[in-house]
């Protein structure tokens, strides 16, 4: 399953960032020909940026999604981080 979002803000690119499923669970996405992020389905969604950061856990698909978009409107409801396991690229060396 492919998505595609609207263009990202401005200053970050013109790009649409196009969503893949790459597997049960596992979402990834580009703007043209980089790499955005990922979402991971672990109990929440979890999202990523290119680098492994942690964006933020959201309890839907789409919020997650959109956070690469747009930053993350607080929900009024702090998430913590630490009984979830993340991306494999997302670890401290």
């Amino acid at each position: 399953m492919t998505t595609t979002l609207p263009p990202r803000a401005a200053g970050t690119g013109t790009s649409p960032v196009t969503w893949h499923e790459t597997g049960p669970g596992m979402w990834t996405s580009r703007t043209g020909e980089d790499i955005a992020g990922a979402v991971q389905l672990v109990g929440t969604f979890i999202t990523t940026n290119a680098r492994g950061d942690v964006v933020g856990t959201f309890d839907t698909l789409p919020q997650a999604q959109a956070a690469l978009v747009a930053p993350p409107t607080p929900s009024g409801r702090p998430r913590p981080l630490g009984r979830h396991r993340l991306l494999p690229w997302s670890r401290r060396w």
